[in-house]
């Protein structure tokens, strides 16, 4: 995996791009998301996560808590999912990723948790290589 960073030079949007190759199917990778409600059993630092709504495979709301250490609130991010299938035209799955209202507020209440946003547009791409195997960008 190659992780890149690069620092904010006005405000506080952090660009982070991580490259990585999976030897798995290209729908097995999607999948994630599609069960992005059960990050929260195998992902230690996730406090919460939830399905918010979903408007087809492609196309859903989520939400996001992730642990901080004490004295730091835990931060949250509620997100808007979509995605594209340009497996013929391009050998390509895009994924697009915005900000969007948590309705779940009663819980984030309860975490004490600060609100994180994501700038317009964040999203990846999923190159699919070979048969059996997915390149995340």
């Amino acid at each position: 995996m190659q992780m890149y960073y690069r620092p904010p030079v006005r405000g506080q949007i952090h660009n982070i791009r991580a490259i990585a190759d999976f030897s798995v199917k290209t729908i097995e990778v999607l999948a994630l998301a599609r069960e992005f409600d059960l990050v929260k059993t195998w992902n230690w630092t996730a406090a919460d996560s939830a399905i918010l709504g979903t408007r087809n495979e492609f196309d859903m709301d989520a939400l996001a808590v992730l642990k901080m250490p004490w004295p730091y609130k835990h931060r949250f991010a509620a997100f808007s999912f979509k995605g594209g299938d340009f497996l013929d035209e391009r050998a390509c799955v895009t994924a697009l990723f915005n900000s969007c209202r948590p309705v779940r507020s009663l819980l984030l209440e309860s975490l004490h948790s600060t609100y994180c946003t994501s700038c317009h547009s964040s999203g990846t791409v999923i190159r699919h290589r070979l048969s059996w195997r997915g390149h995340v960008l």
